[in-house]
């Protein structure tokens, strides 16, 4: 049970809204997302809103989707997230960061 329970979100219906919206709020800074062997890459526009936003949101993720590995780190203009997890659970985390 606690294996199945660490592959699952934790969010709630509720804080699945909050939780889509601020993964909205960042995607608007969305420059490409590209997938990669185990998960995808996210490169968002630099701005201290946007760094602020990110570190909050990989810490929230970490939190709730701790079956995935969340990193960030700077490219120039940019601000990187990769995120590397198993096949069948990262596409609906790549998909949230759509543009």
């Amino acid at each position: 049970m606690e294996q199945r329970r660490h592959l699952e979100c934790t969010l709630g219906p509720e804080e699945l809204v909050d939780r889509r919206a601020a993964c909205g709020d960042v995607a608007a800074a969305l420059v490409d997302r590209v997938r990669t062997e185990n998960g995808f890459r996210a490169r968002f526009r630099r701005s201290p809103d946007i760094s602020d936003a990110l570190s909050a949101l990989v810490a929230a993720e970490r939190d709730c989707c701790g079956w995935a590995s969340w990193a960030l780190s700077d490219e120039g203009n940019c601000v990187v997230l990769d995120v590397t997890g198993p096949p069948d659970r990262i596409g609906a985390l790549a998909a949230a960061f759509e543009s």
